[in-house]
This record gives structure tokens, sequence and C-alpha cells, in this order.
């Protein structure tokens, strides 16, 4: 139903994304709410539906994109380290893997469905999960706390 009214997969992605980082934890938060005053009126909204979901509804997103893209099979990679490294005119982060795990040199590319929800990780250590696009190029496709 939302996917209906938020039409632009970028922004609908970036909605997706950043829902999930406000959404409940299930544990010690079972609820966030919002509140929104429109032509004077006050009305509350509250999200009850936990993080675990929305991962759902982004890999989803993200295995359409990979269909529309490609027809091989991607290769995936799943990252532990410190996101040091920012370039918002490239779409780009690099992260620095945590003491004794492999180096991990390559940029990551960002969509811009979700380059807001990187900037709140920035400095912090975080599991990444890059699809392998080519040789050189690996895609963000999800971002968490670690």
């Amino acid at each position: 139903a939302l996917k209906v009214k938020i039409n632009d997969e970028n922004y609908y992605e970036n909605f997706v994304s950043l829902t999930k980082v406000l959404a409940p934890d299930g544990e010690r938060i079972s609820q966030t709410g919002f509140t929104i005053i429109r032509n004077g009126e006050q009305k509350g909204v509250a999200l009850k539906r936990k993080q675990e979901t929305f991962k759902e509804e982004i890999n989803k997103i993200k295995a359409d994109k990979n269909e529309i893209e490609t027809q091989q099979a991607p290769e995936f990679l799943k990252l532990i380290g410190t996101l040091k490294i920012a370039n918002a005119k490239q779409n780009t982060i690099q992260i620095v893997p945590l003491k004794g795990a492999n180096p991990f040199k390559q940029k990551i590319k960002v969509s811009e469905g979700l380059s807001d929800v990187v900037k709140m990780y920035f400095d912090e250590v975080v599991e990444v999960n890059l699809v392998k696009r080519d040789s050189k190029i690996y895609e963000l496709k999800e971002i968490d706390r670690y």
C-alpha cells in the first residue's frame, strides 16, 4: 500500500531504511510514536512494527533491483568495521575492518536511497551487506550498528 503512494524507487528505499532505524527493537522499545500537526489539529501515529520486519522489505527491494540490473547470480559480502570515509559527491563510503580482519580497500557505492541512513553511522562500528558489481565495485545493500 505504501509503495503505491511512494512511486519513486530511491525515495521508497530511503523511507523504508530510515523507518527501520526508527522502529522499535521489540526488546527495550516496543513502540515509537510520531505526532503531526496539520491545519492546527494534532494527530499521533504509533509505529509498533519491529526493526527486523523492515529487513525483509529492504531485502525484497534489493532483490528486485538485482533482478532488473543483472540476470547472473550476484556475489554477496558481509563486512564488519568502522565507517571512516564518506564521499557525498561520489556516493561512496569506505569501511575500515576491525583489527585482525582482512583489509578491505575498495570503495563502496551507496545508492541515493541509502545516503541519509549512512550519515547516522559515521565513525561507528557497523555491519554492512554488500553486493559485488564488478571487479572493483561493491554496492551497499544494508548497514546496521554492530
